[in-house]
């Protein structure tokens, strides 16, 4: 997804930054970071419940942290746990006296070893290209100087702290400005969520991080509606995009239809370019629930126009507007079961069965904070689970759409 582009048609107002922004860093905290400038994966969302950024500084150290090198190099237990030598901790308590930073370096090069900014930089340069003939020659002459300051076992100690996490080291400079994107995509997500997660999709498709952040922030998520053809928010329901249906061309340009005749309907897709088999997924996915609930029906119907069966076109029209009048008997002539497997070839996620009463809402739990432990009972499809809370994967296979109870 390509971020700028995103963020400008999203048109986000840059002009002020709150640091005192309690709402915003508290939700990113809780992990709702799909869609934020790199933060937008597990481990983004991970290290965010773990770091839980208060202010805009600590959302500079949590992205400046968020990188290969120092998640595997221990800096990140260090800032949790304030573990950094005392010393360096009163003099850099915004990072809890972990080296985060390459200015940090060059501070403690010309502040304890009375090194030049050429030198201090030479060394930052050295020790983040890990270029040991350098890093020997300027380390003489660090040592020696900070001997005098700090004493030579400290200045040692020191040496080796720096060598330790300058390699990991991110230039602060780099990391504001990307925490400047980061901060105002938060704010206008958790202050116009519709939008936010509307424009989410159009660049980057429907995912489970979308489905369960929807869900979360209080939204009931609604699968699409050929009436909503851009998606939208009708009281609390969210309703998804049209765009999520699998097969649709980008270019395609859906309007309302001007009759719940699905004969019309029918038609009027025919003569957008719309092929036989984005069709059913319109009917697969629920865009064409308001003609009939029952998909099943609408397939039957879709087959008998298009094989120009027009006497049993006939009884299916009149089983629909004839026998069955009340919606609640409409309901029962599909399965969960089968609305999970038309979801999910049509949409790719089970959307329907997400709302059905009766299930917990343990997933987002899970999803959330990943080492929680939590009781599941809701259903299993492919490697998905689905609880009226979300969907989370996991690595066992389920060929059918399987009601189940975990404990995991």
């Amino acid at each position: 997804m390509d971020t700028i582009t995103f963020a400008k048609d999203l048109n986000i107002d840059y002009t002020k930054i709150e640091k005192k922004d309690e709402k915003t860093f508290s939700e990113i905290s809780k992990g709702f970071t799909a869609g934020l400038f790199q933060l937008d994966s597990y481990t983004g969302r991970k290290l965010s419940v773990k770091i839980r950024p208060r202010d805009f500084d600590e959302l500079t150290v949590l992205l400046s942290i968020n990188r290969p090198g120092p998640l595997d190099s221990g800096m990140v237990e260090e800032y949790v746990s304030a573990s950094s030598p005392d010393f360096l901790r009163k003099i850099f308590p915004n990072t809890h006296g972990v080296l985060i930073f390459q200015e940090q370096i060059m501070f403690l090069a010309q502040n304890i070893a009375n090194f030049s900014i050429e030198q201090s930089d030479m060394l930052r340069s050295a020790l983040s290209k890990k270029n040991t003939s350098k890093i020997l020659s300027l380390k003489k002459d660090f040592l020696m100087n900070a001997s005098l300051k700090i004493g030579k076992d400290d200045a040692q100690r020191l040496f080796g702290y720096i060598e330790n996490f300058a390699q990991y080291s991110f230039p602060k400079s780099h990391a504001v400005a990307y925490s400047y994107l980061t901060y105002n995509l938060a704010r206008e997500k958790f202050l116009n969520p519709e939008k936010f997660f509307l424009c989410l999709i159009k660049y980057k498709g429907l995912s489970e991080s979308i489905i369960n952040e929807i869900l979360a922030l209080g939204m009931n998520i609604v699968a699409p509606d050929l009436f909503f053809p851009q998606g939208g928010i009708v009281q609390k329901d969210f309703i998804l995009p049209m765009s999520c249906i699998k097969g649709i061309p980008q270019a395609i340009d859906l309007r309302t239809p001007q009759t719940t005749d699905f004969i019309g309907i029918f038609e009027y897709l025919e003569n957008i370019g719309l092929n036989r088999v984005v069709i059913e997924n319109f009917i697969r996915a629920g865009a064409l629930d308001k003609v009939d609930f029952n998909r099943k029906r609408l397939l039957r119907q879709m087959t008998a126009i298009t094989q120009g069966r027009i006497s049993e076109l006939e009884d299916i029209k009149n089983s629909i507007f004839g026998d069955i009048k009340s919606s609640e008997k409409k309901e029962k002539d599909i399965s969960e079961e089968e609305l999970i497997l038309y979801e999910t070839e049509s949409l790719g996620y089970p959307i329907t069965v997400i709302k059905q009463a009766g299930l917990p809402k343990n997933i987002y739990k899970k999803f959330f904070d990943s080492s929680r432990k939590i009781e599941f009972y809701g259903y299993h499809y492919l490697k998905m689970l689905i609880d009226s809370s979300g969907i989370y994967f996991i690595r066992n296979f389920s060929k059918v759409p399987t009601k189940i109870f975990l404990r995991f």
